[in-house]
């Protein structure tokens, strides 16, 4: 293969970063040539996840790459009900009717 850092042994899971990292990798190599079958070797993924890859970097550049913030279930509290709670955990127990701080 062409000279470049491989990117050594990798753990078991990846983390979101490290995921994002290696497919920002992987585009690098592909926008230097190397065919895809190549870059899934070197990056340790399957020869299905590189097209994928390919596409989302035809169709949006790298930007298309970067991970994306996951936003979760939205909250059954208003900012004033939070603001509430915060309060009470201050407080502590004993003032919250507990028996004890515990």
């Amino acid at each position: 293969m062409k000279g470049v850092v491989v990117m050594g042994q990798q753990p078991f899971r990846l983390t979101l970063g490290q995921m994002e990292e290696r497919r920002l990798f992987a585009a690098s190599l592909l926008k230097s040539g190397w065919r895809p079958v190549d870059v899934a070797d070197e990056c340790g993924v399957t020869r299905g996840a590189v097209p994928q890859w390919c596409k989302a970097l035809a169709q949006g550049g790298v930007r298309r790459l970067r991970r994306k913030p996951h936003q979760g279930r939205p909250s059954w509290l208003s900012a004033s009900e939070w603001k509430q709670v915060a309060r009470a955990f201050k407080a502590g127990a004993v003032r919250a009717v507990f028996p004890t701080e515990r």
